[in-house]
């Protein structure tokens, strides 16, 4: 187990790590998945720097769990370091280009954080939808509306604000071939 300021340590450098990687491959985007925070917010400094698109992959929002934890181990000290990284991981959907979620649970916690929700997107597994006589399963992609006023939104509509939309829809094109091939091999 890492002490708290050996893993703090060592999280700057994984995040440094990546900054001088990204300097010599030039990335046109950045998919942020499970990345620690703190080197996710050296990583995000950096391509803001750099002007270089970030979708933030949220699979949990980290910064709670750490608030909750530092202020049962060191009270009010403790809380208002979860608050920093409370602060960090807000910065990181604020400033992200897309937010991807795994749960529209995290949608209360994104709106109190002002988090803009046209760049936010919810990817869970199948969902059964039923309302009134309709009954479907719902794979990833897929949209459903129980208000007949609303329509499905294809996704080049949804992120229509984007200025480098092209690149986006290939990266999405490429993550479908992706999807394809991995659903063939299983």
């Amino acid at each position: 187990k890492y002490t708290f300021w050996r893993r703090f340590r060592d999280e700057i450098r994984y995040g440094i790590r990546f900054c001088r990687l990204a300097r010599r491959q030039c990335p046109d985007v950045v998919v942020s998945a499970n990345t620690p925070l703190v080197a996710a917010f050296v990583i995000q400094l950096y391509l803001l720097g750099r002007r270089v698109p970030v979708v933030f992959w949220q699979q949990d929002i980290y910064s709670m769990a750490m608030r909750q934890h530092l202020e049962r181990r060191a009270g009010t000290i403790g809380s208002f370091i979860g608050a920093v990284f409370q602060q960090a991981e807000k910065f990181l959907v604020r400033t992200s280009d897309w937010v991807v979620v795994i749960s529209d649970d995290f949608m209360g916690t994104l709106r109190n954080w002002r988090v803009d929700e046209s760049r936010v997107s919810v990817i869970e597994g199948e969902v059964r939808v039923q309302y009134g006589a309709f009954d479907e399963f719902l794979t990833p992609g897929d949209q459903v509306s129980t208000n007949p006023h609303l329509g499905y939104i294809p996704v080049a509509e949804e992120i229509a604000w984007s200025q480098n939309l092209d690149q986006h829809l290939a990266l999405l094109e490429e993550f479908k071939k992706l999807g394809d091939a991995i659903d063939e091999a299983i």
